[in-house]
């Protein structure tokens, strides 16, 4: 069976997409998450990037994780020139588990 993506640009986060009259249920894990950051004031784990909707009319919601919640809970940084998320060493500072000499990181 066919599906199609219709992408949200920007993407939505949870909190506002659940208010959102046509908003599709969101998954549980979503919803814990949700409770989680909020209680411990941190940035949103996950987004809706899109819809799927299938020709028998089902539609899921498209979520994705958030680089904000990523860089809040791991030592990964978003590298703009590699356009990617890399892992930063929080004492000496360099990328990809490389290390100064002397760094206890």
């Amino acid at each position: 069976m066919n599906g199609s993506c219709r992408p949200f640009s920007p993407p939505r986060r949870t909190r506002d997409y659940r208010r959102e009259s046509d908003a599709l249920p969101l998954p549980p894990y979503v919803l814990d998450s949700l409770a989680t950051t909020i209680s411990r004031h941190l940035p949103d784990e996950y987004v809706v990037v899109g819809e799927e909707s299938y020709e028998d009319d089902r539609r899921y919601p498209v979520i994705a994780a958030t680089t904000a919640y990523i860089e809040a809970v791991t030592a990964y940084r978003w590298d703009e020139d590699a356009r990617r998320l890399r892992f930063r060493c929080p004492a000496c500072a360099l990328w990809d588990g490389k290390h100064a000499k002397g760094c206890t990181g």
